[in-house]
């Protein structure tokens, strides 16, 4: 049976420099070898795609590795290799035989640098070949293996942001945050730079998901929010991470778009907003319970100095579509209304149930238009 190396470099010139450059730099260094020693077959529902998923024994992170995987030709038909490709730049794979009869095992062997930080803990790689086949009816045949590999030494958060927001009327209120730890006894410690608003912070790293448990006072969480940088460090191996932590408030009304621009007409200037109100989970729960029906909301917009005119329509129980409308006179022409728009705030007055709430925003003004914005 002829022998013949494969290498499975991808497919354009930039990712196949790049790969070669990987591996140039990958061979200085001593690998870390894995023999899987169970025989991988194929699904061969689809007979012209055969699919394998292997899951290795657990390997270091940032390491260079070497995985010998053997591969059954479960079929009945032989196979000719005619060409490979993985999906990363990270790995190479080596195929031994470019003839593969039925009933035979080919060996593969993957090199690659595994991650040092992952959103999981599972990195996975994967290869697919083009082969012909001596079968008549499917004579063109595509392999897939994906390799999955457990990877040690993990301590890292699984995003680099996490906004947080408190929905309830609770005076306490516990949030989770995911982070991947596959380092042995880890003792984790956490630290927040912004406004001290934890009441308790704890961990779990018992199970693969890993997870700190932030019990937040809610009375410290200001209208505008609370922002820092979160670190976790495990005090036994140094290893440490950052994340951004952001936990805000919902607006009670929140006016859209963030711009709203006014057209210029032949006597006014005109435009739209959606008003949008958010009661709190509790005041619903409350109105649910009593089965209240509330009036519509009273929306008011004002300009100091300038006399708008608004018209409210009622979308939903709490979406409004308010067009305004500012006069165009010989006191106000467009000149003037542009300047006077430059320096004023526009108030929104929105009375909800027991609810009194002012929302302002500012004007900015080009040459055709004249927009207002948050």
């Amino acid at each position: 049976m002829p022998k013949l190396l494969i290498y499975l470099p991808l497919l354009t010139l930039v990712a196949s420099t790049s790969l070669s450059q990987q591996v140039d730099k990958a061979s200085k260094e001593s690998f870390v070898v894995h023999e899987h020693k169970a025989n991988v077959v194929f699904d061969q529902q689809i007979p012209t795609n055969w699919r394998s998923n292997v899951t290795l024994d657990p390997l270091p992170n940032g390491k260079s590795v070497r995985i010998s995987i053997p591969l059954l030709n479960n079929s009945p038909d032989s196979l000719t290799i005619v060409k490979g490709v993985t999906d990363c730049s990270c790995a190479d794979a080596t195929l031994r035989d470019v003839t593969w009869n039925s009933d035979k095992i080919n060996l593969l062997v993957l090199e690659l640098r595994t991650p040092k930080k992952l959103v999981d803990s599972v990195f996975a790689s994967q290869i697919v070949f083009d082969a012909k086949s001596t079968d008549p009816l499917n004579p063109k045949v595509q392999l897939q293996i994906k390799v999955n590999v457990p990877l040690l030494g993990l301590f890292n958060f699984r995003e680099p942001t996490y906004p947080l927001r408190l929905t309830g009327s609770e005076k306490e209120v516990q949030f989770e945050i995911p982070f991947v730890c596959t380092v042995p006894s880890p003792k984790v410690e956490v630290h927040f730079d912004g406004d001290p608003i934890f009441l308790e912070v704890k961990s779990d790293t018992t199970s693969s998901d890993s997870k700190l448990f932030l019990l937040v006072a809610s009375d410290l969480i200001g209208s505008d929010g609370v922002f820092g940088q979160l670190t976790i460090t495990d005090s036994v191996s140094g290893m440490s991470d950052k994340a951004t932590l952001l936990i805000d408030r919902p607006k009670k009304v929140v006016v859209s778009p963030h711009t709203i621009r006014f057209s210029i007409g032949e006597k006014m200037l005109s435009g739209h907003a959606i008003v949008r109100i958010n009661p709190e989970q509790g005041v619903l729960e409350e109105l649910s319970s009593k089965k209240t029906v509330l009036a519509p909301a009273i929306i008011e917009c004002t300009i100091p100095g300038l006399h708008v005119e608004s018209r409210v329509n009622r979308l939903s129980t709490y979406i409004y579509r308010v067009e305004l409308a500012i006069a165009i006179t010989d006191e106000f022409s467009v000149p003037k209304l542009q300047d006077s728009l430059k320096s004023k705030n526009i108030v929104w007055q929105v009375r909800f149930g027991d609810e009194d709430i002012q929302v302002s925003t500012q004007c900015s003004v080009t040459r055709q238009e004249v927009s207002v914005s948050d």
